[in-house]
């Protein structure tokens, strides 16, 4: 809870108090999936109704909203009874889309200028997403698709973005392997193949 309490969506932070943590274990019963999408459900449905603020009683109302599939589960395990917990099975997967679709329909109408920021974040988020499907680090990809868009280049497509972004991580990696190179001096190993050079450094055995 300490970990993901940060990630507040109302227009007031709550505090993370005992009264929430003890809200939340006891829906939840400590399984963290339920507990993550118990958090985000919370949420939901407060900026839906247009709370300004998530209280412990809004666990308390997802809860009896949304995890009727899984109470014969979650009541065992508040009863310590072992045989009712013996008898548990697999527990479903919580899911939260209609709940999300439920009361984002609650909410007015987006702003023009807050939809063309949101476009312009997710298109950010795409060229980040394609530049790790090349297996380029998460950090290098958002500082090399920064650098893409922050550039002169005018790139306003994802495609676009992309390739600057590609050509810079390319670049980048040509300045490394040069300073690779220069570090290696002409009796280094590393650029021979020869076996007697290598028999000679001290870098093969003896046969046994």
């Amino acid at each position: 809870m300490s970990s993901m309490w940060r990630y507040q969506w109302t227009r007031q932070k709550s505090q993370l108090s005992d009264e929430f943590k003890a809200a939340l274990y006891y829906e939840s019963q400590g399984i963290a999936d339920i507990a993550v999408k118990l958090y985000a459900m919370a949420q939901m449905r407060a900026i839906g109704l247009q709370a300004d603020i998530l209280t412990p009683d809004d666990f308390r109302i997802v809860a009896s909203e949304k995890l009727g599939l899984v109470k014969f589960a979650l009541d065992a395990l508040r009863s310590n009874d072992k045989k009712r917990i013996a008898a548990i099975g697999d527990i479903e997967p919580i899911s939260v889309d209609d709940y999300y679709a439920t009361y984002s329909a609650k909410l007015p109408p987006i702003a023009e200028g807050v939809l063309e920021k949101t476009d312009k974040i997710s298109l950010s988020e795409q060229a980040v997403l394609k530049l790790l499907e090349m297996d380029i680090e998460p950090v290098q990809a958002k500082r090399l698709v920064g650098k893409a868009l922050g550039g002169n280049s005018g790139e306003k497509t994802l495609a676009g973005i992309v390739r600057t972004a590609f050509t810079l991580y390319i670049a980048e990696s040509g300045n490394n392997k040069q300073d690779y190179d220069d570090s290696i001096t002409s009796d280094d190993v590393r650029k021979s193949s020869d076996y007697e050079d290598m028999k000679a450094a001290g870098l093969v055995g003896k046969p046994l």
